[in-house]
């Protein structure tokens, strides 16, 4: 997935959107997040999480916490609590930002650029809490990421999927097209296409 998101050339005016939802979201910032680091360039135009595990090492501790840790995949995923920090988008983004001569890098290299970041995590989430969006939306405002996030006081954990599939009410699609709006206004004129 690496390679198709910052590999290659990508003729296609139209935006990409990159949307991953719970680990999904996890997977998808950590790809944005090496394309970034090692200065790819990324054809990713806005990546919207949904209901997203962003510290590994904070969600294990929850899950310990409701005693699930030993069936949930997130552990075994990140191959133990050694590697949490290299699987948690949000402790990336900090070390990232502790580290001056990668800052320096990054406010005089224009070629860095991290797509627009849309979030969506539910209030009601008992699975994965949405402070989990919160600070990873913290952790990308200090790196001067353009970003959007919604938290809706009545989803739980499944409710954004549920809605994109259509078998609720549109407070997610609601969502989505206010986040998608953000990123259409914050585009130089004439460079967005629908």
């Amino acid at each position: 997935m690496k390679q198709q998101l910052g590999l290659g050339t990508v003729n296609n005016k139209k935006p990409i959107i990159l949307c991953g939802h719970s680990s999904g979201s996890n997977i998808c910032a950590l790809a944005l997040i090496e394309c970034f680091q090692k200065n790819f360039p990324s054809h990713v135009d806005l990546f919207i999480g949904l209901s997203g595990v962003y510290d590994i090492e904070q969600h294990y501790e929850f899950e310990s916490n409701r005693k699930v840790q030993n069936v949930s995949p997130m552990g075994a995923a990140a191959q133990g609590p050694d590697n949490f920090w290299e699987c948690s988008p949000t402790l990336v983004i900090n070390r990232m930002i502790e580290n001056e001569h990668f800052m320096y890098k990054l406010l005089t290299n224009s070629q860095h650029r991290f797509p627009f970041v849309g979030l969506i995590h539910g209030e009601e989430d008992k699975v994965v809490p949405h402070t989990s969006s919160m600070q990873f939306e913290d952790s990308l405002v200090k790196l001067g990421v353009r970003i959007e996030c919604r938290y809706p006081e009545n989803y739980d954990h499944i409710a954004p999927l549920i809605h994109i599939l259509g078998q609720e009410d549109n407070d997610t699609i609601n969502s989505i097209n206010y986040i998608w709006k953000k990123y259409l206004l914050e585009q130089p004129q004439g460079t967005a296409t629908v």
